[in-house]
């Protein structure tokens, strides 16, 4: 009878060791299947909106509250609803001009970046436009004040292409003309310099009036009709075709163009030489929405 107690307890003790091993071994099973259960950390930034999560330019809408340097004479900051606050209105403004901004490729790694165009005043008269450059980051990769061109000039608009951004602007002083205004029109070009690492404008171009109509003359001494169209208009290329045919002769056009009664205006004046004291008025302006010049109309004129 003692011996039969002593077999069962034996055989009781030895299964409560195995139990306990067991469980030993079961316990860091159950521990690491808690946290398991619980979201990552990470995931978590997967519910904040996708704006929130994309630092680059979707649309220039994403460029009202972008941060601008200092322009104008006012301190850098960032903009509010495309507004720089805080700027009392006698001593002026910084707006964006989103009709005139741009987003997209415009740098090695700025696939989303963006084009901004800011114009600007102290009080009083406004200040040349200034054209900035952001890549994907949001970060400013270059500027360019328009004033390079002359006094008072704005963007009339921004075209993007694979390698380059080109800015066409407007209001550039020519010869002859006052300190505050011009007619003028030209584009300057910008590359990313990977030296330093960010937009960098290229040679200016103005466009030239004079060089537009003599475009028109050669094409109407040549009686390429369809080719003057290009230049200027029906009544121009009319009246010029008809002056060539009543001299007898291909028409010359003056070196030099002079401002017209109209402030965006240009006359240059064609003639057939040795054939009497007479011209014609090619009157060249820009025609809406356009950055090159044209030929809108064509008149004689005696000095008779």
């Amino acid at each position: 009878m003692g011996r039969l107690t002593r077999l069962v307890s034996l055989i009781t003790a030895l299964i409560l060791m195995a139990t306990a091993v067991v469980l030993a071994a079961s316990a860091p099973a159950r521990a690491s299947s808690g946290p398991a259960s619980t979201p990552p950390a990470v995931s978590l930034a997967s519910t904040e909106p996708a704006s929130a999560m994309s630092t680059g330019f979707r649309t220039t809408k994403d460029l009202l509250n972008v941060r601008v340097p200092s322009v104008c004479g006012h301190k850098s900051g960032r903009l509010k609803n495309g507004k720089l606050p805080g700027i009392k209105p006698i001593n002026g403004f910084v707006r964006l001009d989103r009709s005139r901004s741009k987003v997209g490729a415009i740098a090695p790694g700025a696939s989303k970046g963006a084009v901004a165009v800011l114009y600007c005043n102290a009080g009083g008269t406004s200040w040349s436009s200034f054209v900035l450059f952001y890549n994907s980051k949001r970060q400013m990769i270059g500027r360019y004040d328009t004033t390079a061109f002359g006094p008072r000039t704005d963007v009339h608009s921004v075209r993007r292409t694979a390698k380059k951004t080109t800015a066409y602007v407007q209001g550039v002083k020519l010869s002859g003309e006052g300190l505050c205004c011009g007619t003028g029109t030209g584009r300057v070009s910008f590359t990313w310099s990977k030296a330093q690492r960010k937009m960098v404008p290229g040679k200016r171009f103005l466009y030239s009036e004079r060089a537009k109509a003599q475009m028109l003359i050669n094409a109407i001494n040549r009686r390429d009709r369809r080719g003057a169209l290009r230049h200027g208009s029906s009544q121009a290329v009319n009246e010029l075709w008809h002056a060539r045919a009543a001299a007898g002769r291909n028409l010359v056009l003056n070196p030099t163009c002079f401002r017209s009664n109209r402030v965006t205006g240009r006359d240059c004046i064609a003639y057939a030489p040795d054939t009497g004291f007479w011209g014609i008025y090619v009157r060249m302006t820009h025609r809406k929405g356009a950055i090159g010049w044209f030929a809108a109309r064509a008149d004689w004129f005696s000095s008779d």
